[in-house]
């Protein structure tokens, strides 16, 4: 699969994900949670696959360690991990890449970038051109977001203050 950056470059989608029954390869490959915690593994994988019913402040995972952490959408209308990719950015700190997989649209992208993620994992069937295009489909935004404190709520504030 093809993933889009939020730079709008792309990269291959190509380290396996690791489950509980599953050998673990020799090279770069995502453990999903279940698989992590079953075996926690001296050194950390190439990313953790979070399903969206957890919340990151409960786990106890070295999460300066994880270069990367997939957030699963297993339906455009759930909505659960765009709180956790705030919840990793904000609270917890963690500085890596966010993947969102599964059901992605090209509307969401713009909105999964300001709450966290850098990375979106594409359908077959989407456009890579519309969602690079999406990514870019606002010049600025009325709420700051985890990127950028660039809003025009916080323009109008600071404008008010100055008054």
């Amino acid at each position: 699969m093809t993933v889009l950056l939020r730079d709008g470059s792309t990269s291959d989608q190509t380290l396996p994900l690791i489950d509980v029954d599953e050998p673990v390869p020799a090279g770069p490959h995502a453990l999903t949670l279940a698989r992590w915690q079953a075996d926690a593994p001296a050194d950390a994988p190439a990313a953790l696959a979070l399903p969206n019913t957890e919340d990151p402040e409960s786990l106890a995972l070295p999460w300066k360690d994880l270069p990367a952490i997939w957030l699963e959408f297993p339906s455009f209308t759930d909505g659960r991990a765009y709180s956790q990719a705030r919840v990793l950015r904000e609270r917890i700190g963690f500085e890596g890449q966010i993947l969102a997989r599964g059901d992605v649209l090209q509307d969401q992208i713009f909105y999964l970038s300001r709450c966290g993620f850098d990375a979106f994992e594409l359908r077959d069937d989407q456009s890579l051109e519309g969602c690079r295009a999406a990514l870019a489909e606002f010049s600025t935004a009325y709420r700051d977001s985890t990127a950028a404190q660039d809003s025009i709520f916080r323009r109008r504030r600071q404008q008010g203050a100055a008054a």
